[in-house]
């Protein structure tokens, strides 16, 4: 065959854009739904957490003095958590906005921002994970005794205190293989709806992979390593980690038009103050397995 017009010889427009565009990889928020939070007041930059002290009652032989002990002593203590200025910025030009075909529009922008601000958010919150001094090692990689085991140490600790839920976060390989280890697992397990929920497919956005004894388990990336290990937890959202967020403001925005001195960009500047500590040790449990 010869002098086809093929497409060769035509000159056409470089590349059709498809009308949908493909998600980021990047983890979704999880972190600020799965810690106790608090708004920073106008006046101060510190919110001091207070945690209640206890008196122990004793038994008393007739015609006996009583005697003061550090058993009658009410001490309380705290910790405090100090706010931390979070910022994200981008500079547009003005031959982006005006030929980016949509792609850099103010509103997208915004939404980016946000999502930027959630995950430094949780990637504060897994930055804390190490620091639990109650550890569990799996022998190698993730299984349900280890859940059992950190469940065990939180409740032993906090006793009349806990507040009857648990949350985990554990890396994608770790949610895999204790979904490895339920199906592998005879057929009376597979009646046990505790155990079956993880077997589903993930929640979007916020990872929830379901429930295991009790535990809602979330899985993410970024966790610390130690030694070939992921330092991942299990904890008691209500008392272990706590949060400072600025709940007058949110997240406070500025906007500059293009101009000489920024190269003819728009500046977009946002920033939020928030600051997650760790409240209570003993209300969290630490679980290694391999990476």
């Amino acid at each position: 065959m010869a002098y086809e017009t093929e497409l060769g010889n035509l000159i056409i427009k470089a590349n059709a854009v498809s009308a949908l565009i493909g998600e980021a990889f990047v983890n979704g928020s999880q972190g600020l739904s799965l810690v106790t939070t608090e708004v920073f007041p106008d006046d101060t930059n510190v919110i001091k957490c207070p945690i209640s002290g206890y008196l122990v009652a004793e038994t008393l032989a007739e015609s006996t003095d009583y005697s003061y002990s550090a058993n009658s002593e009410l001490t309380d203590t705290s910790v405090t958590c100090t706010a931390k200025k979070a910022v994200i910025g981008s500079k547009i030009t003005v031959e982006a906005a005006r030929f980016g075909g949509g792609m850099a529009k103010l509103e997208r922008f915004s939404a980016e921002f946000g999502r930027a601000l959630a995950r430094l958010f949780d990637a504060d919150l897994k930055a804390l994970f190490p620091s639990i001094s109650t550890t569990v090692t799996a022998s190698s990689t993730l299984v349900i005794n280890n859940l059992i085991d950190a469940r065990y140490n939180i409740v032993s600790a906090e006793k009349g205190a806990f507040s009857g839920k648990l949350v985990g976060m554990f890396d994608f390989k770790g949610i895999m293989e204790l979904q490895k280890e339920i199906v592998a697992t005879t057929a009376s397990a597979f009646g046990n709806m505790e155990l079956l929920g993880i077997l589903g497919m993930p929640q979007p956005a916020s990872g929830f992979a379901g429930s295991v004894m009790g535990i809602d388990l979330y899985q993410t990336d970024g966790l610390a390593t130690s030694g070939g290990d992921d330092q991942a937890c299990v904890w008691d959202p209500m008392q272990c980690f706590h949060a400072g967020v600025d709940g007058r403001n949110g997240v406070n925005n500025t906007l500059k038009d293009p101009a000489a001195i920024n190269g003819l960009s728009t500046e977009i500047l946002n920033w939020t103050f928030f600051k997650v500590i760790e409240r209570r040790d003993l209300s969290g449990c630490m679980v290694k397995s391999d990476t």
